[in-house]
């Protein structure tokens, strides 16, 4: 995959997980006038901008790798099992 199709595609990824914090934070909250939620927001995705950004330009090929599903052919078994579990203990909400 060319450099600027993985950037596009890393862009991407990070626009889908904004949404969907921000409606984890705000619809609860029931207002966009919430400070601390787009202060957490502008940190922790502008971050994530500046790793896929750094990424694209300086390693593609990890990038390519964490934007990958985490279930991949000839990973081992137990690898499998434990994805599962640590992914639903792991999800935001």
């Amino acid at each position: 995959m060319g450099r600027k199709a993985l950037l596009t595609r890393g862009l991407v990824a990070l626009l889908a997980e904004f949404t969907v914090f921000a409606a984890l934070l705000f619809v609860p909250a029931k207002t966009v006038l919430w400070p601390a939620g787009w202060v957490f927001l502008v940190i922790f995705f502008g971050l994530g901008l500046a790793l896929v950004l750094w990424l694209a330009r300086d390693d593609p090929e990890l990038l390519a790798e964490r934007l990958a599903s985490p279930l991949q052919r000839g990973q081992p078994l137990w690898d499998k099992v434990f994805w599962l579990p640590s992914a639903c203990s792991s999800s935001p909400g």
